[in-house]
């Protein structure tokens, strides 16, 4: 399953958690913003309770740690998930 749905990833996986079992391997391309409430712990445990391992990867064009501007930067990760049993 791939879902890149452009900051609309948690929604998502919240409402098909109790479905996750029928999926084997799983790419999420996560989206949050410097001045956002960061949810990704919320989803990593979502995809812990479904039984998958998961790998991440950073895949923004800013650093996190740089002095950013007034305005919202968007960062994204990669997470690549596959179930504890394969």
């Amino acid at each position: 399953m791939k879902l890149d749905i452009e900051g609309a990833e948690l929604a998502v996986l919240k409402d098909c958690a109790s479905e996750l079992h029928k999926v084997d391997a799983l790419f999420v391309e996560f989206h949050f913003y410097s001045n956002g409430e960061n949810k990704l712990s919320e989803l990593l445990s979502i995809l812990e309770s479904a039984d998958f391992n998961y790998f991440i990867q950073n895949n923004s064009e800013h650093a996190p740690f740089l002095k950013q501007s007034k305005k919202a930067v968007s960062f994204t990760v990669e997470i690549f998930a596959t179930k504890n049993n394969l």
